[in-house]
């Protein structure tokens, strides 16, 4: 549960995870609405109606007027992380609210999922200082592979290879209109160097804060 207020301009960890472990991505079509959401809910006006309303879905657009700042995220089987910066009062709130609700409708009608398809409410995190926020962004990238039991090379290729999170936007493999790097880049000399900072992270020994984890 939380116990703390969303502040603007300030960082926080958000995820949940499906009811009971159980998946909330089936395949790529799910992962894809999934985005799709994350662009079209990020936004202080409400979605059209009718006709108004497929067509945004079918075309979806980066928004003008975003609720948060999307820093970085990952999308697995069962659950999901998002690095997310509030903009406005109560921007973190409306986002996530929008999203689970919006996410959960849809699971529920396209696979005829019976009974709630997150297991909570989201949870979330403050980011607290430089090195959390580096180190929490390294955890969300390397979440593909974390009990793969992978060596560092194989490691690397399967981090440049996967699809469903923002880690191709910061080494450069792609351009995700979803995300704002230049705050994590800022600390970095280029592309590569981050690269290198995440990799590093398989050999490091710090622990997340329990209250940090999802994955246990």
């Amino acid at each position: 549960m939380r116990t703390h207020m969303f502040v603007n301009d300030e960082i926080y960890h958000c995820f949940n995870r499906g009811a009971g472990k159980r998946p909330i991505f089936y395949d790529d079509i799910d992962r894809i609405r999934f985005l799709k959401s994350l662009m079209l809910l990020n936004s202080q006006t409400p979605l059209p109606s009718g006709k108004g309303r497929i067509d945004v879905w079918q075309h979806p657009i980066a928004q003008t007027d975003p609720l948060v700042k999307i820093v970085a995220y990952v999308l697995m089987v069962n659950h999901y992380h998002l690095v997310l910066e509030q903009l406005i009062e109560g921007g973190i709130a409306k986002f996530m609210h929008r999203l689970g609700t919006s996410y959960s409708k849809y699971i529920t009608a396209r696979h005829g999922h019976a009974g709630v398809i997150f297991g909570s409410a989201f949870r979330s995190v403050p980011i607290e200082t430089e090195s959390h926020f580096l180190y929490i962004t390294r955890y969300v990238h390397l979440n593909p592979v974390a009990h793969l039991g992978l060596q560092i090379g194989e490691i690397k290729n399967a981090l440049r290879n996967y699809r469903w999170s923002s880690y191709r936007h910061y080494i450069g493999l792609e351009r995700n209109l979803l995300i704002d790097n230049q705050t994590i880049m800022a600390c970095f000399k280029n592309a590569d160097d981050y690269e290198d900072f995440v990799i590093s992270g398989v050999d490091n020994n710090t622990v997340l804060r329990p209250d940090m984890l999802i994955d246990e």
